[in-house]
C-alpha cells in the first residue's frame, strides 16, 4: 500500500509576509485532510518578482507590495511590533540544542513541522516506556533515542518556545511604553 504524500502549502512569517513552502502531512485522522503548519496556506501567492515586490497574506488571499512599502521585513519601514513578532518567530523555528541524552547532545529542528512530529513521539513516549525511534538531528544525522530522550527533548523544545515568547512579550511590553524606539534596539533585544 502506497504512503499517502504530503501537499505543497505556502508558508508566512509573523506578519502574513510569504517566505516560502511547506510540505502539509496527511492527516491520520481524517481521509483526505491534511495538517497545514501555523501560518501555512492552501493558495499559492501569484507570480511575483521577489527582487521588487513581496507577497502579504490578508486573511483571504494575497496582496502584491513593492519593496520600501510600509511594514516590508527587514526594512526602516517595517513596524517595530511587526519586527518583534518577526525576530520572536525567526528565534522560535531556528532550533535548539538539547542535552542529556543517551546520544549525548543534538541540533534539534523546531519548525512547526518538528515540533509537531516531537509533540507525537512525546505521546508514544507516555504510552510506552520502551519506546525507541530514529531521529534526525538538525544536521540530518540519524540517532536511535528512547522514551526518556523524547520527554527530555520535548520539554527542551517547549522551554525554548516558552523563551521565545516571553522575550516577545518583554520587547512588545517595552515597544508600547515607549522604552524602545528603534528597530536596532528591536535587534539589540534579541540578539
Amino acid at each position: 500500500m502506497a504512503t499517502p504524500k504530503g501537499k505543497t502549502v505556502y508558508q508566512t512569517d509573523e506578519a502574513g509576509v510569504f517566505v516560502g513552502t511547506a510540505i502539509a502531512d496527511p492527516d491520520p485522522l481524517q481521509s483526505g485532510a491534511y495538517l497545514i503548519p501555523r501560518n501555512a496556506h492552501d493558495l499559492a501567492p501569484p507570480q511575483f518578482n521577489k527582487s521588487t515586490h513581496f507577497a502579504r497574506w490578508n486573511g483571504t488571499g494575497w496582496t502584491i507590495s513593492p519593496l520600501g512599502a510600509q511594514n516590508v521585513p527587514g526594512t526602516q519601514e517595517e513596524s517595530l511590533l511587526a519586527r518583534a513578532a518577526r525576530l520572536r518567530w525567526e528565534r522560535e523555528t531556528r532550533g535548539v540544542l538539547v542535552s542529556g541524552l543517551s546520544v549525548g547532545s543534538m541540533a534539534v529542528r523546531t519548525d512547526d513541522r518538528s515540533k509537531m512530529m516531537i509533540m507525537g513521539a512525546r505521546v508514544a513516549a507516555e504510552a510506552d516506556p520502551n519506546f525507541t525511534t530514529t531521529w534526525a538531528a538538525s544536521d540530518d544525522s540519524l540517532h536511535e533515542i528512547n522514551a526518556t530522550d523524547v520527554v527530555i527533548m520535548s520539554n527542551a523544545v517547549l522551554a525554548h518556545v516558552a523563551e521565545s515568547f516571553a522575550l516577545y512579550a518583554m520587547v512588545k511590553a517595552e515597544i508600547t511604553s515607549g522604552a524602545i524606539k528603534t528597530a536596532a534596539e528591536v535587534d539589540a533585544a534579541y540578539a
